[in-house]
């Protein structure tokens, strides 16, 4: 009884049960990883807390955390020699995982990432034989997390700078393409040359109209047009934006736009889950073909989801280019499979592309 037990109680019903909550719902978005994440942080956050209090009282108990008297034999500094040891271990298995996937699991010889976990547990076992398990345990915590948290800075700064908007992490999920504003940077320059401002004559259906409505918003001469055309555009009209799904709805469009050049972009990028994640398991909630539920005279009851989860765990565990493959994702989220990408085709005046392309291209 009392407070911190009630509060660590409270956080680790709230964790399992916003996991339970959240694996039921339907919609699984990246944006709702708060839910899960918050209460397993607060809790980690309350062990860890308790973890580097009940050291720091060892330390000052026995007057250690002075380092300057007997930095070698203190117990502070065998802590940290020992915590050390432990993530110098952690870090060189990462390297080392690193090294033997980015060639491929072909003859590689992967008994050597046993090596740096061997270490780390002789340090730990050592450390728990020298001192007490408690002591040892301890250091083993902290030291785990504190490799972690090279972890965490490892993939925060790949998925916020090095990536950007580029949705190579599950995290990022589905974002509108560079090519998108490149096009627009086009697009203004081109009209500034043609009517010296933003009163360029423009087209866009429905596919397109958003984010286009949004970057043509101060184009007083755009026209929507819905679904499709059903008349040629008007003389003046420069550029036609038809969403590709459109196009192959209404094939006629293209009679309809003989006076024009198409240009394709890709309008939104995805994390390519039906390459990836999804042929994991049995997924009946999903159309057949979506998931490892490839036919619907497969079995896809409770039982048969639950087979297809260990029979992929089973090859994950066994098979070494499975294992590289989800090193090569969790560490540097390095896919397997092309992006997904919902694409659009710009239609560009014949008389206008050669000043439009030496706009693109900068020549």
């Amino acid at each position: 009884e009392g407070p911190q037990p009630f509060v660590r109680g409270l956080l680790a019903w709230w964790a399992v049960a916003s996991l339970a909550i959240y694996s039921w719902a339907g919609e699984k978005m990246p944006w709702m990883d708060i839910h899960l994440v918050l209460p397993l942080t607060l809790l980690a956050a309350a062990l860890l807390g308790a973890a580097v209090e009940r050291t720091l009282a060892g330390w000052r108990a026995g007057g250690l955390l002075n380092l300057d008297s007997a930095p070698l034999r203190s117990p502070a500094s065998r802590d940290l020699v020992a915590g050390g040891a432990i993530v110098a271990a952690l870090v060189a298995w990462f390297l080392v995982g690193a090294r033997l996937s980015a060639d491929g699991a072909t003859g590689q010889p992967w008994w050597l990432l046993l090596l740096p976990l061997l270490a780390g547990v002789a340090v730990a076992l050592g450390y728990g034989l020298l001192t007490t398990w408690g002591r040892a345990g301890r250091v083993v915590l902290l030291a785990g997390a504190a490799a972690l948290l090279f972890f965490h800075v490892h993939a925060g700064w790949a998925l916020a700078y090095q990536h950007g908007d580029v949705p190579v992490d599950m995290l990022v999920y589905v974002q509108t393409s560079p090519d998108v504003t490149a096009l627009m940077q086009t697009v203004d320059t081109l009209s500034a040359q043609q009517t010296g401002g933003k009163d360029l004559h423009l087209m866009y259906d429905s596919s397109t109209s958003w984010p286009f409505q949004w970057y043509l918003r101060d184009y007083a001469n755009k026209q929507y047009i819905g679904d499709a055309l059903t008349e040629p555009p008007p003389d003046d009209v420069a550029l036609v934006l038809v969403g590709n799904d459109n196009l192959t709805l209404h094939p006629e469009m293209a009679a309809l736009l003989a006076n024009y050049v198409p240009q394709q972009y890709p309008m939104r990028w995805h994390f390519p889950e039906d390459e990836t994640y999804r042929p994991f398991a049995i997924a009946p909630e999903l159309p057949v073909g979506r998931s490892a539920w490839q036919s619907t005279g497969q079995p896809h009851g409770p039982l048969a989801v639950a087979e297809s989860v260990l029979s992929s765990l089973a090859a994950t565990a066994t098979q070494p280019g499975d294992q590289a493959r989800l090193f090569r994702l969790l560490g540097y989220r390095q896919l397997w499979a092309p992006l997904g990408s919902y694409d659009f085709t710009v239609y560009v005046r014949k008389d206008l592309v050669p000043q439009y392309d030496a706009i693109r291209y900068g020549t």
